[in-house]
C-alpha cells in the first residue's frame, strides 16, 4: 500500500496515515485513551459492583483473585492420645464470591503415621471470609527426641483465586525429659 501511495504522489498521506496507525496501536496496547474515546469517571468505575477479590466475574484479571497463604505452626506433642496443630489457612481480602483451596500434609523430619496423621481436604471459603483452619492430628509418645517439622502444601486454587504462600511448616516440639 505505501508503494502504490509514493508512486501516485502520496507520500504525506502514507506517512500520516502510518502515524495514525501506530498511534491507534500504542494506545490500545498502553491502554491510552485517544481521540474520539468515551472515558469514563473514576467514580463510574470505582463503583461497579462485583470487582473485589474472588469475584468469578472477573477472572481474567488477576488483580480481582484472592491469594491464598497458610502459616506456620507449633504445638507440643504430649505423651499421649492426640493433639491438634492447628494451621491458619487466609485470603488476603474478603471473597465476593466462594474460593476453594485444596491441602495435603507432608512429611520433614516428623513422619506420618508416628508422629502425625496424615491429612488432606479442600477449605472453602465462602463471602466474606477470609481465614479458615486445618487442624493436624500430632500423635503423643514419651520417646525422647529432638522437635520434628512437617509441612501442610497448598495444593489448588479455584479460578478465582492464586496460591501466594503455599506451604506452612509444621513444628512438632518434644515435651519430653532427657
Amino acid at each position: 500500500m505505501l508503494v502504490a501511495l509514493v508512486a501516485a504522489g502520496g507520500l504525506h498521506q502514507a506517512g500520516s496515515a502510518v502515524h495514525s496507525v501506530a498511534v491507534t496501536f500504542n494506545n490500545a496496547t498502553s491502554g491510552a485513551k485517544g481521540p474520539g474515546t468515551v472515558q469514563s469517571s473514576p467514580a463510574q468505575e470505582q463503583y461497579k459492583p462485583g470487582k473485589g477479590c474472588g469475584d468469578q466475574n472477573h477472572l481474567h484479571d488477576r488483580k480481582y483473585q484472592c491469594k491464598a497463604s497458610v502459616g506456620d505452626a507449633s504445638i507440643k506433642e504430649g505423651n499421649s492420645g492426640t493433639t491438634n496443630m492447628p494451621f491458619t489457612v487466609s485470603l488476603d481480602g474478603s471473597p465476593l464470591s466462594a474460593v476453594s483451596v485444596g491441602y495435603t500434609t507432608a512429611n520433614g523430619t516428623a513422619t506420618a503415621g508416628s508422629d502425625y496423621l496424615p491429612t488432606a481436604g479442600t477449605l472453602v471459603f465462602g463471602i466474606g471470609q477470609s481465614t479458615q483452619t486445618v487442624s493436624v492430628k500430632v500423635l503423643g509418645d514419651t520417646v525422647v527426641e529432638g522437635n520434628e517439622t512437617m509441612v501442610l502444601n497448598l495444593t489448588s486454587v479455584s479460578a478465582n483465586g492464586l496460591i501466594a504462600d503455599g506451604q506452612g511448616v509444621g513444628t512438632i516440639v518434644n515435651d519430653d525429659k532427657r
